[in-house]
């Protein structure tokens, strides 16, 4: 569920990024109502990870720990990693703060991630 999660994030952030406001798709609205004010589009509660805690991503917003454009922001000794597609699109991958090693993303396996975090009918 976090990784579903976080894709879900990095593709907001991709969206936000490349679009002015009033050029928005309504999926790409969203993405931004996901990623700066923690808000979904079915009006169901989407919760963060802080650590080992899940808290309301409303009251701990994306946007708060990875900065308006995903490009990481370091706090109280704390980072939260860059979300920025040639971030995690790199070729070699990436290391997150904490040492945790990622290979790089895809518009494929984002896409996939994605359709199942959608809720079944």
């Amino acid at each position: 569920m976090t990784i579903k999660l976080t894709l879900l994030i990095l593709l907001s952030v991709v969206l936000f990024q490349t679009v002015s406001t009033h050029d928005l798709t309504p999926q790409e609205k969203r993405g931004k109502a996901f990623y700066l004010r923690g808000e979904s589009a079915s009006g169901q509660e989407i919760t963060a990870l802080m650590g080992e805690i899940d808290v309301p991503a409303s009251t701990l917003t994306c946007a708060g720990c990875h900065g308006i454009k995903g490009q990481g922001i370091t706090e109280g000794g704390v980072t939260a990693g860059p979300l920025t597609w040639s971030h995690l699109t790199k070729p070699y991958g990436h290391t997150d703060e904490g040492g945790r090693k990622h290979g790089a993303f895809s518009d494929t396996c984002s896409a996939h991630s994605l359709d199942e975090t959608s809720p079944t009918p």
